[in-house]
């Protein structure tokens, strides 16, 4: 079986946002993992629309602010048990810190294909420079 990791730094953001994309992913033969921190549910007062997915859910004590340093050294550490734990084929990164602890943890697991959605991240016009700044070279392909 082909295993999938959806990570988001808050929970309730897959049944708000990404349900037809689990299914999709279900329907291809993915079973699939929510990495999040589930006692800050963002999207509701609960977790209860998360039951039923079918989705393996794995607490990560993500924080959203990327300047707490040590929170975000445990959530990275969480995630690399949790890769090492799980031969993940695909992860899908979303939120973004979600996102750059993700895609950090998967850089030295070459077999997982990463995928990042920028979610919250805003490329407009007038947007600050430093915003378009955060494209990055990952082994073979640019991700945002």
């Amino acid at each position: 079986m082909k295993h999938a990791l959806i990570i988001t730094t808050i929970s309730g953001f897959v049944p708000q946002f990404e349900q037809e994309h689990l299914k999709i992913l279900q329907n291809m033969g993915y079973q699939i993992h929510y990495a999040s921190n589930f006692n800050n549910p963002h999207y509701g007062s609960d977790n209860h629309r998360l039951e039923g997915t079918g989705m393996i859910c794995h607490q990560v004590n993500f924080v959203r602010s990327p300047f707490l340093v040590f929170q975000n050294l445990q959530a990275y550490r969480q995630l690399k048990k949790l890769f090492q734990a799980i031969q993940f084929d695909l992860v899908h990164c979303h939120t973004p810190m979600g996102g750059v602890l993700g895609r950090l943890a998967a850089r030295s697991m070459p077999q997982i294909k990463v995928l990042y959605t920028a979610h919250g991240f805003h490329f407009f016009r007038g947007a600050p420079f430093w915003n378009w700044l955060c494209i990055t070279r990952w082994s073979g392909g640019w991700l945002i």
